[in-house]
């Protein structure tokens, strides 16, 4: 639920937190202790020999006194004195090799410690996925069953298909009125750690959707009751929704308050598209409900007419059974309902005017790419080849406005 995601979020923001913290703990450590070694080395190196040595040369000695030699010496000169005589730490190749060594060794252990902390977070994120998805089919499979000679997958034997870590499928064939139902659980990427962290600033929800594919024989029109904050993406997710569709202005008719907008491409038949049961369902859970969508234009193979729900699975996935229930009697509903010929000479009338724009613009679309390629291919040809190409174009253009004068005499 909302609490234990938090929980869950926080442990792993700690985690990494911590991470970070050690990491440059280590390297800070690691740092000190090469540096002292090198310290100590150098000194070793460095102190002068007490030892008297034969001045062969008779030259002066103007080596330091030893400490220990005069007592009025002052440590802090023979310390200063020490450094300079100490090879700088880049000029010795030994202590690069180490350096070396020391970053190579922490960005490995690093990048191992990441690789467990998201192998660890794969793990729970998709237990916490699956154990989702089993309880929303455990807490309904007994209504589908009822309504469905059959639940499931064959092939796998099982209620639920896995598509992936956070992604799973129901399927239901043989009732009357539809020809199957596929509800898919589209959970949050838990398994997903950057996913995960990319939620804490953009939050996101789990959610279910229902598609019911109806017969042939079902009306021609398009209906939407959607969520106002759901509403410029459905747009942009089902495109006949933008294409063929305005608001409604019998919403208010309607009765589901104004948490929803109604889109359809027949205002006439808003009032009769929603049964009871579902207007009240709407008005009830706003915090669960996306949208209810029926259109025939659905790009399908096999059936263009369906029947679709979008459901967000709350953190008790029973509450949600009242909908559930209510999909089948809005499915029956929705195959019954019958067009007079008025609303559906309207519904014709608003479809050819769009699929004509919309094919105008495609139109215009290919003949700027036609004109393009053209110019294209006269830019690489030579004045020579140019003039001759734009005679055979002007000659080629001349005999198609002839065989349209022809074709308009003969009519």
């Amino acid at each position: 639920g909302g609490g234990n995601m938090n929980k869950y979020t926080s442990f792993l923001l700690i985690v990494i937190s911590l991470l970070v913290i050690v990491s440059h703990g280590l390297s800070d450590e690691w740092d000190d202790e090469w540096d002292d070694e090198f310290v100590d080395n150098s000194g070793k190196q460095q102190v002068p020999d007490d030892t008297p040595q034969n001045n062969v040369n008779n030259e002066p000695d103007l080596t330091p006194p030893s400490p220990k030699a005069n007592s009025d010496f002052d440590d802090d000169e023979f310390i200063n004195a020490k450094k300079q005589n100490e090879p700088l730490p880049s000029d010795n190749p030994i202590v690069q090799d180490t350096e070396v060594i020391e970053e190579n060794y922490f960005m490995e252990i690093l990048f191992i410690v990441g690789i467990v902390v998201y192998i660890i977070n794969y793990a729970i994120g998709s237990k916490k996925n699956n154990t989702r998805a089993e309880e929303w089919i455990e807490t309904y499979k007994d209504i589908f069953e009822d309504n469905f000679a059959q639940v499931g997958d064959l092939e796998e034997n099982c209620f639920l298909k896995k598509e992936s870590a956070h992604s799973y499928i129901l399927r239901a064939t043989g009732r009357d009125n539809c020809f199957g139902l596929e509800a898919t659980i589209e959970l949050i990427r838990r398994q997903d750690l950057f996913s995960v962290l990319y939620n804490l600033y953009s939050p996101s929800t789990d959610f279910v959707t229902i598609d019911m594919a109806l017969p042939h024989e079902t009306e021609s029109f398009i209906f939407s009751a959607v969520n106002r904050s759901y509403e410029k993406t459905l747009k942009g997710e089902v495109k006949e929704i933008d294409l063929y569709t305005t608001a409604s202005k019998y919403t208010e008719q309607v009765g589901i308050g104004n948490d929803y907008k109604i889109l359809s491409d027949c205002s006439i038949l808003v009032p009769h598209i929603l049964t009871d049961d579902m207007v009240d369902l709407l008005l009830n859970y706003p915090d669960v409900v996306d949208y209810v969508l029926y259109s025939d234009k659905y790009e399908n193979d096999l059936y263009t007419n369906v029947l679709r729900f979008r459901f967000k699975l709350p953190h008790d996935v029973s509450i949600m059974e009242p909908l559930i229930m209510s999909i089948f009697g809005q499915m029956d509903h929705i195959v019954n309902l019958k067009l007079h010929d008025t609303a559906k000479s309207k519904i014709q009338s608003i479809r050819y005017k769009v699929d004509k724009e919309t094919n105008k613009e495609t139109a215009e679309e290919r003949e700027e790419e036609r004109r393009k390629r053209i110019e294209e291919k006269r830019a690489k040809m030579t004045p020579e080849q140019r003039t001759k190409f734009d005679a055979k174009r002007e000659k080629k253009e001349e005999k198609k406005r002839q065989n349209y004068k022809v074709k308009v005499i003969a009519k």
